[in-house]
């Protein structure tokens, strides 16, 4: 059985932290009482006097839309009501609907696809029952 070896991250830079706040146009108190900790707390990991917690810089930018929580979100991110992909491509809201529908619409037609795929081997599998006539000697009984 494979060991768990856990994920090695290094600790956040105050930069990185005061760039979230910046892009988030958070000030220090807002950040404050987001994550439940002093000013005082906050200050300091700015100053760089303490070290950020990661678990404080990931939620800051899960909360502030900079950053999207899960695995399959990685590289994804909110800004300015547009969300963008890891590529940086960016997706208004309005695209979002109408990709949505024709999501929905690829769906129905595989759906339809699948059940008459489904239905033409039912077809092709089934005996075919064919009328033979028994011919008696002397006629027919």
């Amino acid at each position: 059985m494979a060991k768990y070896k856990p994920k090695s991250f290094y600790p956040p830079l105050a930069e990185d932290f005061i760039l979230v706040r910046h892009v988030a146009c958070l000030s220090q108190k807002n950040v404050a009482t987001m994550l439940h900790v002093s000013l005082k707390t906050v200050m300091n990991w700015e100053n760089e006097k303490t070290t950020i917690p990661y678990a404080a810089f990931k939620l800051l930018r899960i909360m502030t839309n900079y950053e999207l929580p899960g695995k399959e979100w990685e590289g994804w991110s909110i800004r300015g009501g547009a969300l963008f992909n890891p590529s940086g491509r960016q997706y208004q809201s309005h695209e979002l609907f109408y990709i949505g529908n024709m999501f929905q619409m690829a769906r129905y037609w595989i759906a339809d696809r699948e059940k008459a795929l489904e239905l033409s081997n039912q077809a092709k599998k089934a005996p075919t029952v064919r009328q033979h006539l028994r011919l008696i000697q002397g006629g027919q009984r």
